[in-house]
């Protein structure tokens, strides 16, 4: 039967990359609501409401604080593929730390 590598450090790396977007997107929003809150003084429009409704249900949809919130599964998914790796990626670090020490 054939083996599977799994470079255990790059999916620590894509996991990181991942919550890291995740967070970027998150504070997007907030700086979308704060320009949203600016703007809304002196937007007067028929669209006015129809777009500020459109953003909210995207923004709840996405950080809804329930378990099954967009962000919230990515913030699951991150753990996960933390979680798998994480117990040979550290005792690979460590074997090579000590192989490392042997050459000093």
């Amino acid at each position: 039967m054939g083996k599977i590598l799994v470079d255990t450090q790059a999916v620590v790396k894509t996991a990181d990359d991942i919550a890291r977007y995740n967070q970027k997107i998150q504070s997007e929003f907030d700086s979308i609501v704060h320009a949203m809150n600016t703007l809304q003084r002196n937007w007067n429009s028929p669209a006015k409401e129809k777009a500020i409704n459109s953003f909210n249900k995207i923004k709840k949809n996405y950080q809804d604080s329930a378990k099954n919130s967009r962000y919230q599964i990515i913030n699951n998914y991150v753990n996960s593929l933390k979680d798998v790796v994480k117990d040979d990626y550290v005792a690979v670090e460590e074997a090579n730390i000590k192989i490392a020490e042997g050459y000093k």
